[in-house]
């Protein structure tokens, strides 16, 4: 987070966390997302919370059987 605010832009970034991950790691996720926000660059910021223990979702299907980490990713790249 050193870094943060030192480029004038960064690239789109994808955070993804889950709320049931190792102790306190949702707040280190948020902090670096308001720290990227606060140096201007919210339009390329993007956060993804999923009910899981950690990584979990990378496993998940949906009930249509599709990944639920592939909709995420996919999903952000059709932002970009």
């Amino acid at each position: 987070m050193y870094f943060v605010g030192m480029a004038a832009e960064y690239s789109p970034m994808l955070f993804i966390v889950s709320d049931e991950d190792m102790f306190a790691r949702y707040e280190q996720t948020l902090l670096m997302v308001k720290t990227l926000e606060h140096f201007g660059h919210k339009e390329n910021v993007y956060l993804s919370l999923q009910h899981s223990k950690h990584c979990k979702y990378v496993f998940k299907r949906d009930d249509d059987g599709e990944s639920v980490f592939a909709k995420i990713v996919l999903s952000f790249i059709d932002k970009l």
